[in-house]
Order: structure tokens, then C-alpha cells, then sequence
């Protein structure tokens, strides 16, 4: 069906709706440990200057989102024991507005990402703004320790996120990857 559908974006990139249905698919019918889902649409949208599709876009994907945790709640293998985290691959600066269609080394603040995580064991802390500095490569040292394994980076930074590691002696069932990206006013969806 994907090879027939609409492709806006060629071969880079398929439509998100055949990425979550394959997605739930896969969660619903094989029960993986871990699934790491890839969302593209907001990110293509976005190179494209296309605001109101990168918005329908990125509220789309809170939907999945929704879905995900409703069936993770209701099916007995995963409820209780399921974490997820949300996280980009890259920001897209908040300096400039016009530059909010770009991310690399070239744009200021675009090196900038955040993660959401939600499960059990970890509170219900809202925005949390404090003073330090976590990178991207800590979230896989983070996942591993959350499934009870050890994974060394080679980044100097190799702890785990402390917020994500309160019950750090138990092993869950299933870790759940979700990449979205920022809205161009900077907030963070």
C-alpha cells in the first residue's frame, strides 16, 4: 500500500500514518521488548516551510502518541510495566525565526533537543528547567539501565538521565522511541 500511496517527500520519507500502522501492528501482534518508532512527517514538513502542515502534522502524532499509551495500558503485558520516552534527533534554533525550516551547525540553537518520558517510577514533573546539561547519546545508556543492561558510549558523558533512573533495579517490559520536533515559535511539542 505504501508503494501506491501519495509520496510528497519521494523516497525519502513515507507518510507517518504507514509508519504508526505498521508500528501498532508490530506492538499489538509481536510484543516487542523494545520498539523505537520514527515519525518524519513534522521534519519534512518543516524543511518545507509548510507551518500549518508541520502543525497537523506534529498534532497528529500526539494522537499516536495517545494510542500507544491506551494500548499499552490496556494490554496485560505492557500495563505497568511500560516506559516511554519522546525525543528528537535535532532541534531547530530559536534565534533567528526565519531559519526555523533548517537545523545543522550553521543555525544557532539547533543542537538544542528534549526528551518526555512517562511509565512507571517516574514522576509527573512537568517542564523541568534546571541548570545542566544532558546530551542525546545519555537517553541509550538510560534506556539500557531502565531494561537492567549495560551500554557504554563512547561520549565522555556516560550516566544515565537521573530523572528516568528512580527505579533503575527493574526491568520493563517494553522502551518505546518517539521522535517529534519543535513548533517554529521555539515551544516544544
Amino acid at each position: 500500500m505504501n508503494a501506491e500511496a501519495y509520496r510528497p517527500f519521494g523516497d525519502e520519507e513515507c507518510l507517518d500514518v504507514f509508519t504508526h500502522a505498521a508500528a501498532m501492528d508490530y506492538l499489538k501482534n509481536q510484543k516487542p521488548r523494545v520498539l523505537y518508532i520514527s515519525y518524519g512527517e513534522t521534519d519534512e514538513w518543516a524543511h518545507g516551510g509548510r507551518y500549518k502542515s508541520y502543525l497537523d502534522a506534529a498534532h497528529q502524532v500526539d494522537a499516536w502518541l495517545a494510542e500507544i499509551w491506551n494500548f499499552v495500558q490496556s494490554d496485560p503485558q505492557y500495563k505497568g510495566k511500560t516506559t516511554i520516552l519522546i525525543t528528537t534527533d535535532h532541534g531547530r534554533g530559536d534565534i533567528k525565526k526565519e531559519e526555523w525550516t533548517s537545523h545543522y551547525d550553521k543555525i544557532a540553537d539547533s543542537y538544542q533537543i528534549w526528551f518526555a518520558a512517562m511509565g512507571p517510577g517516574i514522576e509527573k514533573k512537568g517542564e523541568i528547567n534546571q541548570n545542566m546539561v544532558l546530551f542525546q547519546a545519555q537517553l541509550a545508556q538510560t534506556m539500557a539501565r531502565l531494561m537492567g543492561k549495560v551500554f557504554v558510549s563512547n561520549h565522555p558523558v556516560t550516566a544515565g538521565i537521573p530523572y528516568l533512573l528512580i527505579r533503575q533495579n527493574e526491568i520493563y517490559t517494553v522502551k518505546l522511541v518517539i521522535p517529534v520536533l519543535r513548533h517554529r515559535n521555539g515551544a516544544n511539542r
